[in-house]
């Protein structure tokens, strides 16, 4: 990830209160040299990230499609997968997408924007709507809204 990405993240991670633990965790990106149809590196992607998820753990995808909510939307849920205990994993999908199985394995499926991010940009919107959401379940003056 390029420096401001990295800066950014480790910025909000910083200021996160210490209930909350972030973790990381990248995938590389499937070969696409041409060869591989898009759907097949899809496939092979959402494999991957399928491994990597535990049973226990609250998948929400993001996907362009997905639902939108507000900073007070965020803090609710954030609010309610601490009180039910949940394990809260955000997939970010590669350049064409998450597969339809992941998809199809998120409990929830959020949308950021009808626009299109780039990859790292995606991170620091996510970690600071964390952030954020976080602040306003506190108290804090940091959401003004």
């Amino acid at each position: 990830m390029p420096a401001w990405v990295e800066q950014g993240c480790a910025d909000y991670a910083r200021r996160m209160p210490r209930e909350y633990q972030l973790d990381w965790q990248e995938l590389a990106p499937v070969d696409r040299n041409g060869a591989v149809p898009v759907e097949q590196a899809k496939a092979q992607e959402g494999e991957r990230i399928l491994a990597r998820l535990d049973r226990d753990e609250w998948m929400i995808a993001l996907d362009e499609r997905g639902q939108q909510l507000d900073t007070l939307g965020w803090a609710g849920a954030l609010r309610d997968w601490q009180m039910e205990a949940r394990k809260p994993v955000f997939v970010i999908g590669g350049a064409d997408g998450l597969d339809d199985h992941c998809l199809g394995r998120a409990q929830q499926r959020w949308s950021l924007s009808r626009l299109t991010f780039p990859h790292p940009l995606v991170r620091v919107l996510l970690i600071e709507q964390l952030y954020r959401a976080a602040m306003v379940n506190a108290g804090h003056p940091y959401h003004r809204a």
